[in-house]
């Protein structure tokens, strides 16, 4: 029984840790405008902004603005900005990124963790939707306030049903230990029975007599399952891939 609860102890100190950790890795502000779209009192109210949500949600949203990716695909270039500068909340580096490459006119969201489970590519899409005529037009300020205001709508309406399950699976997780000790209590309460190894051991001696004894094949029963040869990613997240640091990602991009 000390095992058991040494177990129990593990699990509950570890899922505290878990919830309360927050990685404080980021090297860079939450608003990046190396392409110097925002005047200072923009950046400085953007940045706010961006961090309240960040906080409130535990998902960190960001936004790059570049002149340039250095012939790097714009998918890629976001990945790795967002990888190798610490971007994320909590263990998991959970967050979204908007990065806008003014020279090639091209935008991405980048995903990572529960930022690419709640925006999945529904979410994304919206989010696009809304700020892409801003962007297009050169109301910069405009687009990327309404980038940070659908992210924050869309992470509060997607989050709360993933967290349902979320919350279930750690109920189921402790009720089932807490089943096992019961089950151990009991078991170790049943010293007087014990499971006999051979079934001769049920019968009464001399009660049972083979006359005779043959095998016959009645028949057989075979079930055939269609193989999946489709390559569709599934779940409830967006389309995920891989950076070039092997973490996963999901994302949204396009022209404008």
């Amino acid at each position: 029984m000390k095992k058991i609860f040494s177990v129990i102890l593990t699990f509950i100190t570890a899922l505290t840790l878990l919830s309360s950790a927050v990685l404080a890795d980021r090297t860079l502000p939450l608003v990046v405008d190396n392409a110097q779209l925002l005047s200072e009192d923009e950046k400085f109210s953007l940045e706010n902004m961006l961090t309240s949500i960040s906080e409130a949600r535990q998902i960190e949203v960001a936004i790059v603005t570049i002149n340039s990716t250095n012939g790097k695909d714009i998918m890629d270039y976001a990945d790795d900005f967002y990888d190798d500068y610490g971007y994320g909340y909590g263990v998991n580096d959970d967050g979204a990124m908007l990065v806008v490459d003014m020279g090639n006119r091209e935008y991405h969201i980048t995903t990572h963790g529960l930022g690419a489970t709640y925006l999945n590519d529904d979410a994304l899409y919206a989010i696009e939707e809304a700020f892409i005529d801003d962007l297009s037009d050169g109301y910069y300020y405009d687009a990327f306030l309404t980038f940070a205001n659908e992210c924050n709508e869309q992470l509060d309406s997607n989050s709360s049903d993933t967290d349902i399950f979320s919350r279930s699976g750690i109920a189921l997780v402790v009720g089932f230990i807490i089943a096992l000790i019961i089950v151990s209590t009991m078991k170790g309460k049943m010293t007087t029975v014990r499971a006999a190894k051979n079934a001769a051991n049920y019968v009464i001696a001399g009660s049972l007599r083979l006359t005779s004894q043959s095998d016959r094949y009645l028949y057989s029963n075979t079930i055939r399952t269609p193989r999946n040869t489709g390559n569709s990613s599934g779940g409830s997240g967006s389309s995920m891939h891989r950076s070039s640091s092997g973490r996963s990602h999901g994302g949204r991009g396009g022209r404008f």
